[in-house]
């Protein structure tokens, strides 16, 4: 399974773009990451891979453009529900 870090659009609101550091997966090696769960970052160097991975992707809006998200105050992270 591929995964990498991305910067996914969870909301617009009064024309502000609100964010949140994800760890995206393509669990069928196909190319297509649809799966996420919130980013862990432990070290420097799990910082420096999500930079990469973010200035090389920039935002991804492939969730939103596809569902909508809410925040589960339990959970305490997004949870998605596709169109």
């Amino acid at each position: 399974m591929t995964w990498k870090y991305a910067l996914v659009k969870v909301l617009e609101r009064d024309e502000e773009t609100h964010c949140e550091l994800m760890e995206l997966y393509d669990t069928d090696n196909n190319g297509d990451f649809r799966s996420y769960c919130p980013a862990r970052i432990h070290t420097i160097e799990e910082l420096d891979c999500a930079h990469k991975h973010i200035h090389k992707d920039g935002v991804n809006t492939w969730f939103f453009d596809n569902g909508t998200f809410c925040f589960d105050e339990e959970m305490g992270f997004w949870n998605w529900i596709p169109k």
